[in-house]
């Protein structure tokens, strides 16, 4: 029964160096996609920064994969969210927008 415990440990141990692997190569990526993305990115944080009323207590992030660009952050009203998420659409090679950004108004 013992016999069979380092033999189950050491499968789960491959698994996640390969899992872990893979995500340093995402990380690192330099291929088009992914150099497509970064630019992305930059335009819409790029964007954004021109709108001062977008900046909240907790500021919106941007992440693009694949040309989706995930906002997430806070703002202060509905009209700062809906803009943020339109302002982003008007990037480059902006395929779609998820829009996380949360609204404090009461």
């Amino acid at each position: 029964m013992f016999r069979s415990l380092p033999v189950s440990i050491s499968v789960p141990s491959a698994l996640l160096t390969v899992a872990l692997s893979g995500c340093a190569t995402y990380r690192d990526c330099g291929t088009p996609a992914c150099t497509g993305d970064q630019k992305i990115t930059s335009e819409v944080e790029r964007r954004l920064d021109e709108y001062p009323a977008l900046a909240g207590a907790i500021p919106i992030t941007v992440q693009t994969k694949d040309g989706i660009v995930y906002l997430n952050g806070q703002v202060a009203t509905d009209l700062e969210r809906y803009t943020a998420e339109s302002v982003s659409l008007k990037a480059t090679g902006v395929a779609m927008v998820v829009n996380g950004i949360a609204v404090t108004e009461k």
